[in-house]
């Protein structure tokens, strides 16, 4: 069977290695014994095999795997341990030396008095079980092992080789997205399914698709724009179809693939089998809805302002007007008074 890689050979490394140097923040946190570690480090023989197998705890704490036979243990780590125990550094090369046996009892004695567990079945399932829920927000690859190796360090799970690891990433993420695309197309009819189909092609020469379509930007605000973004929205409703069935699904995955569905050609979401064809425009479909219903909001309250400012400004101009020819009239009225008391006043005289 091909392995299924999610990482780079650097990731793996990076995973599965010691780095060259960690900072005295991180030699804490992985490196420091406690008591009970300390009791039972005391209890070996030899200064050589209380170093070797103290560093073999460590070694299983972080990155979470056995020492390896021969293998050059960094002098950052040795340091760190033999400082704790009380043994000079250069010590590790007599355990380096000594009987590859001898790891192996270390090992063993390791694993049950600290409660190691090997990776066999039962692990795989109940880490399958636990990622679920973490594959259903991100197929990133990445992402998922490592959030299995952190997980499998903390339960005191110890490493596999790595592409083991992988292969049950990539496992659960494939799940993850069965059950995704099963949710989105929940509901749909034959009919339903041959609309979304439609979507694709283009019904006359020289015509786009109304995927194409419906991906189109709304533009600036306009009467004309507004009306074309409604369009679309109608278009939609129209469709009758169970935008409902993303409510249930992680945002982030419902995001990712939306935006499939709006950046890859009609032709190359075409080749999609079925289930995920219909999923990714189900999931383009729901979030472009929505999209557009904000953007209709948003077009709707400008040009509504809009008409409010233009009859605003022509109330104020007519406002204006009017109280100039108000003025004159009071200017006129004015006059006239003024006139007709001293017409008064001199008949009086």
């Amino acid at each position: 069977m091909a392995r299924q890689e999610l990482l780079t050979e650097a990731q793996r490394k990076a995973f599965y290695e010691l780095p060259e140097h960690i900072s005295d923040r991180d030699a804490i946190r992985y490196y420091t014994l406690s008591d009970e570690e300390l009791k039972i480090i005391r209890q070996q023989r030899g200064a050589a095999n209380r170093l070797g197998f103290a560093i073999q705890i460590a070694y299983l704490r972080f990155p979470g795997r056995p020492l390896a036979s021969g293998e050059k243990i960094p002098e950052y780590l040795v340091q760190v341990i033999a400082n704790q125990i009380g043994i000079i550094p250069s010590a590790i090369h007599n355990y380096a030396k000594g009987r590859d046996e001898t790891r192996r009892e270390h090992l063993s004695k390791i694993r049950k008095e600290f409660y190691f567990r090997s990776f066999t079945i039962q692990e795989y399932r109940e880490l399958a079980q636990w990622l679920l829920p973490t594959a259903l927000g991100t197929d990133k690859g990445y992402l998922l092992v490592e959030a299995l190796i952190i997980e499998m360090r903390k339960r005191k799970i110890i490493l596999p080789a790595m592409y083991a690891v992988e292969h049950l990433a990539w496992a659960v993420r494939e799940r993850a997205q069965r059950r995704t695309f099963k949710q989105l197309v929940q509901g749909l009819s034959p009919h339903q399914e041959r609309q979304l189909n439609q979507l694709l092609y283009v019904s006359q020469p020289g015509k786009q698709s109304d995927l194409s379509w419906l991906r189109q930007s709304p533009g600036v605000v306009s009467i004309k724009n507004f009306h074309e973004l409604m369009d679309r929205l109608e278009y939609i409703q129209r469709l009758d179809l169970p935008l409902d069935n993303g409510r249930e699904i992680h945002q982030n995955r419902l995001l990712q693939m939306a935006r499939e569905g709006s950046r890859y050609s009609t032709q190359h979401l075409s080749r999609f089998h079925t289930l995920k064809r219909h999923a990714t425009l189900m999931a383009f479909l729901i979030h472009i809805y929505a999209f557009l219903t904000d953007q209709g909001l948003h077009m709707s309250e400008k040009l509504i302002g809009r008409i409010f400012n233009c009859g605003e400004k022509i109330h104020k101009e007519s406002f204006q007007k009017d109280g100039k020819a108000i003025n004159e009239k009071v200017r006129l009225y004015a006059m006239v008074g003024k006139a007709l008391i001293e017409a008064k006043e001199e008949n009086l005289d």
